[in-house]
């Protein structure tokens, strides 16, 4: 009696262990695909999206929201700028058969006023907006949301922003520790 209880009692151990075993590998995995998709961070350089992100804040991007999804007028975005292969992070102001146009201060997509905050202020530089422009097939118009401190779709050298540029949808902002939370999409 006492061989068969201790041969059960080695089973019942083994099978702990390899539950536990199993159970940290698939926590392992979980956490490494998390991280992959949803963990990119980028650092918040210069003040192009105050007030919703200040320089020197850290946010996560979702890398996957775009794969089975199409970025959408308001989203908060990471993209690399061509040739120089930096990361600039805007708001998409406009996606493909829109048009925008920048006038009197204003923007408007299809004729319709876009304004953030209440207290925007008005647009000083226009750019290639200053004509109405139609956005052709995965374009983007993205600005900061500090519209007269951003160097975004408005200017020649970077111009409209294409999808296989967009690197992922900015959706939590991780530091600094008093202003961690979701970053607001405004479409």
């Amino acid at each position: 009696m006492g061989y068969f209880k201790e041969r059960w009692t080695e089973n019942l151990f083994s099978d702990r262990i390899l539950k536990w075993i199993v159970d940290i590998v698939l926590a392992v995995v979980t956490a490494v695909m998390v991280i992959w998709f949803f963990g990119k961070d980028i650092t918040i350089e210069g003040n192009s999206m105050t007030p919703e992100l200040e320089a020197g804040e850290v946010v996560l991007l979702n890398r996957l929201a775009y794969g089975i999804g199409t970025p959408k007028a308001g989203d908060v975005i990471a993209y690399e700028t061509e040739g120089e292969k930096t990361v600039s992070v805007k708001r998409i102001m406009a996606v493909p058969g829109d048009t925008v146009q920048i006038r009197d201060g204003v923007l408007y997509v299809n004729e319709t006023q876009i304004k953030l905050y209440d207290t925007q202020e008005l647009i000083v530089y226009s750019g290639i907006a200053k004509e109405p422009l139609t956005l052709g097939e995965d374009a983007y118009f993205v600005m900061g949301d500090n519209w007269n401190n951003s160097e975004d779709s408005r200017y020649e050298e970077i111009g409209l922003i294409q999808k296989e540029q967009i690197l992922g949808k900015v959706w939590l902002r991780a530091a600094p520790f008093a202003r961690i939370g979701l970053v607001k999409n405004k479409g």
